[in-house]
């Protein structure tokens, strides 16, 4: 981690929850760096459009989100509060194979592709 990297970062289990504990939790963060913007954009981003009929975009910017969290988080049980988040996520097919590619990817499941995955519930 760089030093603008050090002094940016996530410490509460709500920076890797659900669309509505990011949105409403207020988190002390360095204002002062660029990181900060980001922050702020997938705030109010989700906080905007949470309740649009079609969700493919907001679940798309919501798991970027995850992804910039998780990145920036410090905590022994980041992990764990990451994979529980993505596996609780109401997604469409294409969302939730890449959710799962994610997962494979950190190890956490082995040996299942596009084919074994049945859809909603199903992780």
């Amino acid at each position: 981690m760089n030093r603008e990297e050090s002094l940016f970062y996530f410490n509460r289990r709500e920076a890797l929850g659900d669309i509505d504990d990011f949105i409403k939790t207020d988190f002390d963060l360095n204002r002062g760096t660029p990181k900060y913007k980001i922050f702020l954009f997938y705030k109010k981003f989700l906080r905007e459009h949470r309740d649009d009929e079609n969700r493919t975009l907001l679940e798309h910017i919501n798991l970027k989100r995850l992804n910039f969290v998780y990145r920036y988080f410090i905590g022994e049980n980041r992990d764990r509060y990451y994979i529980e988040t993505l596996k609780k996520m109401d997604s469409s097919s294409g969302e939730r194979y890449i959710l799962i590619l994610r997962l494979k990817e950190l190890g956490f499941l082995k040996g299942r592709g596009k084919e074994g995955f049945q859809g909603k519930g199903h992780l």
